[in-house]
């Protein structure tokens, strides 16, 4: 069995009887970490200096990024060191699950889910409650920022979980590989729980928001450094000196991803207000969407096609 296959079905194996077992108890969960809360942890982790606070729980991950990016764009600097050119294709792996993960992925849902936040539900506001399976009362209009599912925060800790790769690139002596990923894994999973509890306590979120995201941020590595991006591959194509993928390749592809998905949400914006008072600006979205999400796709297939030599 494959890399990929053998990872793949592991964290199906895992999480999915996990959310099945959680599902039924998310209410009771939820409250339980919000009335044992700890008012200044939960605060730290979702502070950032980004956003004008004292330093905060999220602020690593967003560094973690930042020198990522720093360290890919140099790497397609022409005159790049040849460390920097053989570790470019994981720089850009970093960045496309990042990107994917903690931005496409959590706003997508957020937007077609629309499940209202604890603090909704239980709040002034009396939003209903709805599992993380269903549709809930803030799908398409109003939760584009505000939904409950997924976990942007706990998204965003969990694009860590791309270190753990490090070892999967054949440019690393894995010596005891897997002793030393769980080495790896062990502290940057503790971080994910740190975030996911802090989350749920605040009333931010249902705990079912935070367990989801960390599956859904892990598969979407495991996908893209194997299948999608083919990392292991890439990284021995630079080693041995054979020509160059197009330039900023995995970005780019990662922009056209986004893109694609600004056109999903605008078509079913659209789609969701056909029968309002605007229904020809609502076509007009519909077709626009439609449109952007095609030549997205299609572009971004291309490129792929292209970098990966299909």
């Amino acid at each position: 069995m494959s890399s990929f296959k053998k990872g793949f079905y592991g964290l199906i194996a895992f999480f999915v009887p996990l959310m099945a077992v959680l599902t039924p108890y998310d209410i009771e969960i939820t409250n339980y970490l919000r009335a044992h809360s700890l008012v200044g942890f939960r605060e730290f982790m979702a502070q950032t200096i980004f956003e004008g606070d004292p330093p905060g729980g999220g602020d690593p991950v967003t560094l973690f990024i930042v020198m990522a990016l720093l360290l890919y764009l140099l790497a397609n600097l022409p005159k790049a060191t040849a460390a920097l050119k053989r570790w470019r294709p994981f720089y850009g792996f970093i960045l496309a699950t990042s990107l994917t993960g903690a931005l496409v992925m959590v706003r997508l849902l957020k937007f077609f889910v629309g499940r209202a936040r604890p603090r909704l539900v239980f709040g002034d506001a009396g939003l209903p409650f709805t599992n993380w399976f269903e549709v809930g009362p803030q799908a398409i209009t109003k939760s584009f920022y505000h939904g409950s599912f997924p976990s942007g925060h706990t998204a965003s800790v969990m694009c860590l979980i791309c270190l753990l790769y490090i070892y999967s690139t054949g440019s690393v002596r894995a010596g005891r590989g897997g002793f030393r990923r769980i080495l790896l894994a062990l502290p940057i999973l503790t971080y994910a729980a740190m975030m996911a509890l802090a989350r749920t306590m605040s009333y931010a979120h249902w705990i079912t928001d935070c367990i989801f995201s960390i599956a859904a941020v892990w598969t979407i590595a495991q996908l893209f450094f194997y299948v999608v991006l083919r990392v292991p591959e890439e990284m021995a194509r630079a080693e041995e000196g054979r020509p160059a993928p197009p330039k900023l390749w995995e970005l780019r592809f990662s922009l056209y991803i986004l893109v694609l998905a600004a056109g999903v949400i605008a078509a079913g914006r659209g789609m969701g207000e056909l029968s309002g008072e605007f229904a020809m600006k609502s076509a007009i979205m519909v077709i626009g969407g439609f449109l952007i999400s095609l030549i997205s796709f299609r572009r971004g297939r291309s490129l792929r096609r292209r970098a990966l030599q299909l």
